[in-house]
């Protein structure tokens, strides 16, 4: 009868240390991820990416869908006009809180304060959700079809359709989804945002290999007031082109 009680009780104690180890191991990474994912809000809050000298820029292109589903292919546009033809939204902008960027799916969901309407039922003084086509990386930041995050101070025209393209994943810092019927994207990675003042000239073509990474690539500090990154010269054309139009039609500053 001892002998049974003997290994009842070393039984109970060894059930008790195996679910204190469980419980133990449990807090240990929630606390782990919770610190993690704390780590990478404050990277996303202090501008981390865009601040840090030593990252490195990447470029990839992705196609982002036609006209019908809220966006437009480069090729289809040849004018302001076409890009005011296209556009839910043609307003001018600038960042607000860009210490608060979210990081989505191969994008930054930007908030931007609306400074003047040009076209659209958007109005002026109020805040929206833009999406912008650059995704920060621990060590490098990659741009969509060339596309370059805004820059704080700055004031841009920019031509927007409503967020439509269900291959993007919009999610809060905090996994949680958003609604996107706040959210707004340029009609185009290139084309569809240029700066109130006329640094949109100043562009130059990069090397392809750098672009790519098959070469020494760029430190995107070196390139970061580029408004756009591009190693063709027909496509800075165009986009010098049209952003003469944009600037004639309405004003700088």
């Amino acid at each position: 009868m001892k002998q049974y009680t003997w290994k009842n009780e070393q039984r109970k104690k060894i059930t008790i240390f195996l679910l204190s180890l469980i419980v133990i191991i449990f807090i240990v990474a929630a606390i782990f991820g919770e610190c993690t994912k704390r780590s990478f809000r404050n990277d996303i809050k202090n501008n981390h990416f865009f601040k840090d000298k030593k990252i490195i820029l990447s470029t990839y292109s992705q196609e982002l869908g036609c006209n019908n589903d809220g966006y437009a292919y480069d090729g289809d546009i040849s004018s302001v006009e076409d890009l005011i033809n296209i556009s839910d939204c043609v307003v001018k902008i600038k960042l607000v809180d860009a210490d608060k960027r979210q990081k989505c799916t191969t994008s930054l969901l930007s908030k931007v304060k609306v400074l003047e309407v040009y076209k659209g039922k958007l109005l002026k003084k109020q805040n929206i959700m833009l999406l912008e086509f650059i995704e920060p990386t621990k060590n490098q930041i990659m741009s969509v079809n060339g596309y370059n995050a805004l820059k704080e101070g700055k004031e841009y025209i920019v031509f927007l359709k409503k967020f439509k393209n269900r291959n993007y994943s919009i999610e809060h810092n905090s996994g949680e989804k958003m609604d996107t019927d706040s959210i707004y994207a340029p009609v185009s990675p290139i084309l569809g945002k240029y700066p109130t003042n006329n640094s949109y000239k100043k562009v130059k073509t990069l090397e392809k290999k750098r672009l790519n990474q098959e070469s020494k690539p760029y430190k995107y500090n070196t390139v970061k007031n580029y408004e756009i990154f591009t190693d063709s010269s027909k496509v800075l054309n165009k986009y010098i082109y049209i952003g003469n139009q944009v600037y004639k039609r309405y004003g700088g500053k």
